[in-house]
């Protein structure tokens, strides 16, 4: 993955708000209906929403509780709904499942990760609060830095080197306006 300054001609701008507590939040459309407010998560591959936001979505059905399911909060339960039509920006992702899960950052219904980006290149626009995705890196970057990363278990983690350079240790990375205070462009999303 590389972060890249100024690209140009997206083929998707998603408006995003960002919190107080600097998490970047996007609106989804819910079954042409009901608008979610979503934490764009690097730590996620699906959409989630938490308990509490539930019971203002009139067009969500609970089809389905998936027993035992793992997270970095441990154990548990998770409800789940299938067959969702949800509209990000300009594109519209058919037969969606979302988890119903019990957190999610201040100011948010729930969690977007990074599935509905996959194969894309993505620029944060902190001057238009807009995430702006291209399906290929625009003409127009000439200078880059790659960085060393790797996606495992739902996350991204980047290569960090201590002080003196001899040693380094993965980090997983979660996009907010403290780690990125100017616009960059976040490289192609893949897996491997």
């Amino acid at each position: 993955m590389s972060f890249i300054a100024n690209a140009q001609n997206p083929q998707n701008e998603i408006p995003f708000r960002l919190t107080k507590f600097n998490n970047i939040v996007l609106p989804v459309i819910l079954n042409n209906k009901d608008t979610l407010q979503l934490m764009f998560h690097t730590g996620s591959d699906y959409i989630s929403i938490i308990e509490k936001s539930l019971p203002k979505f009139k067009t969500i059905e609970l089809n389905d509780t998936i027993k035992d399911v793992t997270s970095w909060a441990g154990y548990s339960d998770q409800a789940m709904s299938f067959n969702n039509l949800i509209i990000l920006g300009k594109k519209k992702f058919k037969k969606t499942p979302i988890f119903i899960d019990q957190q999610s950052g201040h100011e948010t219904d729930g969690k977007i990760g990074m599935k509905y980006f996959e194969n894309k290149y993505l620029e944060i626009d902190f001057d238009s609060n807009k995430l702006k995705v291209y399906d290929e890196m625009p003409e127009s970057i000439t200078t880059f830095q790659k960085l060393k990363s790797r996606y495992e278990n739902q996350s991204l983690f980047f290569e960090a080197f201590s002080n003196d350079r001899k040693s380094s240790n993965p980090i997983r990375i979660y996009v907010s306006y403290w780690l990125f205070r100017r616009n960059y462009f976040l490289g192609r999303v893949c897996k491997k």
